[in-house]
């Protein structure tokens, strides 16, 4: 790696566009509505965009 000019940087804890106060917002919604929905389940969802490079198996 040196030969070529790179170098290793350990990887952070925090994300760079972590926002504490949103954070915070968030957690009191979250805790909010896990109180008033019951027993119904509580999804979470990513966006991700499907792969366009599908394989036929």
């Amino acid at each position: 790696m040196h030969q070529y000019d790179f170098s290793y940087k350990q990887p952070k804890g925090v994300p760079p566009k972590f926002d504490e106060d949103k954070q915070a917002k968030f957690i009191k919604a979250y805790e909010a509505l896990k109180e008033n929905v019951g027993d119904e389940p509580i999804y979470f969802m990513d966006v991700t965009h499907p792969s366009q490079a599908t394989k036929v198996t």
